[in-house]
């Protein structure tokens, strides 16, 4: 159950990028949000390793985080890709103001890269818990 609280607890921190609306190339919401939900995605990493390792999580808990970590990504793609494509999570009309290399990394390590993890992470501990199902019978 922790678990997907702390996947709920992403979305609306996450959805602080949209805060601003991009005036003069302002993406200090987009950062504010990758900063604070990118300690929660951190904490659910280390969540995961910890309990998957001793396989006490359920596979229930670990298909709801994945869908709504997928879902986060979904909601959130115009950031990070604006910040791949042209450097600003503001898109193509402001890429005058494109960041500095730490800011975009800052954006594109916690609203792609630390979502993408967690949901590599619950795909294989859901996996591991098939195949140990399998095993027993």
């Amino acid at each position: 159950m922790t678990l997907i609280i702390l996947a709920f607890l992403t979305i609306p921190i996450q959805m602080l990028g949209y805060a601003t609306t991009c005036t003069q190339g302002d993406s200090g919401s987009a950062l504010t949000g990758s900063v604070i939900s990118g300690m929660l995605l951190f904490a659910m990493a280390v969540f995961l390793l910890r309990r998957g390792a001793s396989n006490e999580l359920g596979a229930i808990s670990l298909v709801v985080t994945a869908i709504l970590l997928v879902g986060t990504l979904a909601l959130t793609f115009s950031i990070w890709l604006g910040t791949i494509r042209y450097g600003t999570p503001c898109g193509a009309d402001f890429e005058f103001y494109a960041l500095e290399l730490p800011g975009r990394a800052i954006i594109l390590f916690s609203y792609l890269a630390l979502p993408t993890l967690n949901v590599v992470l619950c795909l294989t501990l859901i996996v591991r818990k098939l195949s140990v199902q399998k095993s027993h019978t």
